[in-house]
């Protein structure tokens, strides 16, 4: 074939009008489109799914019938470096107890709520012994099957559970379990601490201020706390 025919076959090929070169792109497009997808998937899988952001939220809610203006218990809650991107399997430094700050001795208890939002905002499964773990310190609380861990002593005002005179929060530290799916891929750990606290006078406070003035039945894990607190009251 000459040069001649050669040259003109590929000035054909052209588009030589303006609707001829947007028809061409638009046969393109879907080719380059399906290209991106696919390098985007395989990024994907060659990153670790499993980062995380810690954040920190306290909430108290105090009960008592005493004067509240000498009656208050915060939460002790450090969490060093909450915004640093966390790994599966690695322990994250968090503190979890309460603070006397007030000028009565109190009862404590306290609930902590676990949750963990997808990078898309949607809510995904967060629980402490599935996807999340701490290390609960079941020496000086009991875990009362109702939501709440109950601390087995009276906390003394001005008395932090952090400080006195060895630790006894509730945990010190949790870890994100491993082996979790890729919907945890920029997932964000958020850890809520409620704090309850009542007075030790008269005895049955707490019975009235957490469980409506009814001792629970005694084959429940509760009447052992009740049990617990009575016998704290009688040292």
């Amino acid at each position: 074939m000459k040069i001649g025919q050669i040259l003109q076959r590929v000035n054909q090929c052209r588009p030589r009008t303006k609707k001829e070169r947007q028809e061409r792109m638009q046969k393109i497009k879907p080719v380059i489109l399906l290209f991106c997808v696919l390098f985007s998937f395989i990024v994907a899988l060659g990153s670790s799914y499993a980062w995380f952001t810690s954040v920190d939220n306290i909430e108290n809610e105090l009960y008592s019938r005493e004067d509240k203006r000498h009656f208050s218990v915060i939460a002790v809650d450090d969490f060093p470096e909450p915004n640093k991107p966390r790994t599966p399997g690695n322990s994250i430094a968090k503190r979890v107890g309460a603070h006397n700050n007030g000028s009565r001795d109190a009862f404590v208890r306290i609930m902590v709520i676990p949750t963990i939002t997808a990078a898309d905002g949607t809510a995904l499964p967060a629980a402490f012994g599935t996807q999340i773990t701490a290390d609960f310190n079941k020496t000086d609380w009991i875990d009362g099957e109702d939501g709440y861990f109950y601390y087995k002593y009276i906390l003394p005002k001005g008395i932090s559970t952090d400080t006195m005179p060895t630790p006894r929060n509730l945990f010190e530290s949790v870890e994100i379990a491993e082996g979790l799916d890729k919907r945890y891929t920029g997932a964000e750990l958020n850890i809520e601490v409620k704090v309850e606290a009542c007075g030790i006078n008269p005895a049955d406070e707490y019975v009235n201020s957490w469980w409506h003035g009814k001792i629970p039945a005694n084959t429940t894990v509760l009447f052992t706390v009740h049990t617990t607190l009575q016998a704290a009251l009688a040292v």
